[in-house]
C-alpha cells in the first residue's frame, strides 16, 4: 500500500532498489516503537537495554529470545521503576 502511494507520489522507483518516502518514514517509526517496546521488556527483566544487542551473535540469541519472549517479568519495584 505504501509503496503504490511512494510510487504516485514519485518517491519511488522501482529501477533504483530504494525505499520510498512514505515507507522509509514508517519503517522508521516501527523500528524506533519495537526498540522502544523491547528495551522496557529488558527493564521489566532487570536487564539493561543493550541486553538485546546479544540477538546479533549466533546461538547467543537464544538467549535473549527466550528470556524476554517466555519468562514473567520481576515481580514489584526493581532497579528501572514501578512496573506499569
Amino acid at each position: 500500500m505504501l509503496l503504490a502511494a511512494d510510487w504516485r507520489l514519485g518517491t519511488y522507483d522501482p529501477d533504483e532498489k530504494t525505499v520510498g518516502l512514505l515507507s522509509g518514514i514508517f519503517v522508521a517509526v516501527a523500528l524506533y516503537s519495537s526498540i522502544a517496546v523491547n528495551v522496557k521488556r529488558c527493564h521489566d527483566r532487570e536487564h539493561s537495554g543493550w541486553f538485546l544487542l546479544l540477538g546479533f551473535i549466533p546461538i547467543l540469541n537464544l538467549w535473549p529470545f527466550i528470556e524476554l519472549g517466555f519468562l514473567a517479568g520481576t515481580d514489584g519495584l526493581n532497579g528501572y521503576g514501578d512496573p506499569e
